[in-house]
């Protein structure tokens, strides 16, 4: 149709959320999907390092793997195929002009407090740039009608270890945590794939924010 301006899709190329080419085997297959910041891959290795050093040794816990840490922003679960362009363009357009976040591990939390299903790290968020990420990605994908934001307060972390069943973490930990901050200017949108030994996740589309300054 003349006069029509680009697809979202297009716009989601230009804006650098370019979704990924997808194979013909399960082209069909709902997906389970979710967004969020990528580590820098010598933070992935530290934070991976540490937790081997740290946690490593506890059977209750099964360690995340490197490639497997992230930030998450938006988890919005099982979709449909067609949903992953859509998605990705709407990301897109909710953190263009977002400067990227700057991060730095504060302490090792069990999560939900009670009955721990996770051990994570929190993150102190510098001047909110994270939380001010959650906050678009989560109104704009609300608004098309792709995921129902959560009410609690956002607080930015990576998983690192998840305790098996019956299993409960041990008492403190004596390894102090990495002391460094970094910048996390990546917005990924992943699928999960779930298998035996856990979930592998797949990039779908990624977006890059701005530089501290730019």
């Amino acid at each position: 149709m003349t006069g029509q301006g680009p697809s979202r899709p297009a716009r989601a190329e230009r804006a650098g959320l370019a979704p990924a080419k997808r194979g013909r085997a399960g082209a069909a297959a709902r997906q389970r999907l979710f967004v969020a910041l990528a580590l820098p891959g010598d933070v992935s290795e530290a934070l991976a390092g540490w937790a081997a050093s740290a946690l490593g040794r506890d059977d209750g816990l099964r360690l995340v793997e490197r490639d497997a840490l992230h930030v998450t922003l938006a988890f919005l679960g099982w979709r449909e195929p067609g949903d992953s362009e859509r998605t990705a363009a709407t990301v897109a357009d909710a953190v263009a002009g977002l400067t990227a976040p700057r991060l730095e591990p504060t302490a090792l939390v069990a999560l939900p407090r009670g009955r721990p299903r996770v051990l994570v790290i929190g993150l102190a968020d510098e001047d909110e740039r994270a939380a001010a990420a959650h906050d678009a990605v989560g109104a704009a994908l609300a608004a098309a009608g792709l995921h129902e934001p959560e009410r609690r307060r956002f607080r930015p972390h990576v998983t690192v270890a998840r305790v098996r069943r019956g299993s409960v973490p041990g008492g403190r930990v004596a390894v102090p945590l990495p002391e460094r901050a970094f910048s996390t200017p990546r917005v990924v949108l992943y699928r999960s794939h779930l298998r035996h030994d856990g979930a592998h996740y797949e990039e779908l589309a990624t977006a890059v924010l701005a530089a501290p300054g730019a």
